[in-house]
């Protein structure tokens, strides 16, 4: 079965999801911190979940709401979430590991970091609301997230952005290449960083790889001053339901920009 539906968590916050191909599309529904509607996209590889393998998935969300709201420190985060779908006790159950990155301090919440949870998502419907699509338009030149990024060891990731309309965020899409795959990625990152006057741009890229059957999800910041790309990363796999603690590897890549 594929992930689209709707989809609650333990807090009560809910994601919309629509799925096309291994594609993921969504809006999330927060009940936790800022409440709105913010904007989600990512992948699902296509094998659905069963009681022996789940279904890995991987999610970008940026805090900018979608809905009339009071702006706050939580407009310039963003989030990466990875980790699959499992079939428990004859219930679908999305377990994602959560890379809140906040690149600002919310004062009386948090300080400026990267906050790491586990949430536990069940399904309560097969069919989703429509999700409204957003209309996105060229970046300008000289957009700190443009162009290629590469680490010390030659992992490679093209990026183009896209400002979302109304300038709330920038959309990515590009290719990651390492270890001789080309890996299709999108993403989202925090447009108004600069104009805010933080250090820090906010950033989460989610990655589809397909031979594998895993995705990525990596979340972190753009250092504006030393302009270096620091991202945590979540490579998630498939397991069985009674492995599950295995599904998900973590680990550290700094990108900087190739000239």
């Amino acid at each position: 079965m594929s992930i689209a539906g709707i989809w609650q968590n333990e807090y009560g916050s809910r994601m919309t999801l629509t799925v096309r191909g291994s594609v993921v599309e969504g809006v999330y529904a927060s009940t936790t911190g800022s409440t709105g509607e913010f904007s989600v996209t990512g992948w699902a590889c296509e094998n659905a979940a069963t009681t022996e393998a789940g279904q890995p998935v991987a999610l970008s969300i940026k805090w900018h709401t979608l809905v009339d709201g009071e702006a706050d420190a939580s407009w310039n985060w963003a989030s990466a979430m990875g980790g699959q779908v499992n079939i428990v006790d004859g219930r679908e159950a999305m377990v994602l590991s959560h890379f809140m990155i906040a690149s600002r301090s919310f004062e009386g919440l948090c300080k400026h970091g990267v906050y790491i949870d586990k949430l536990t998502f069940y399904r309560i419907s097969d069919v989703p609301k429509p999700v409204e699509n957003l209309n996105f338009i060229e970046a300008k030149a000289d957009d700190p997230m443009s162009g290629s990024w590469i680490t010390s060891d030659g992992s490679l990731m093209d990026i183009s952005v896209r400002y979302e309309s109304e300038y709330r965020f920038g959309h990515l899409s590009g290719f990651l290449h390492f270890d001789g795959m080309k890996l299709a990625l999108s993403g989202f990152t925090d447009v108004k960083a600069e104009d805010d006057q933080l250090d820090l741009q906010a950033t989460s890229i989610v990655v589809h790889d397909a031979l594998n059957n895993s995705t990525i999800a990596m979340g972190g910041f753009l250092k504006l001053k030393d302009g270096a790309l620091e991202l945590q990363v979540l490579t998630n796999q498939t397991t069985g339901s009674e492995v599950s603690y295995t599904q998900s590897q973590i680990s550290f890549l700094r990108f900087t920009r190739k000239v």
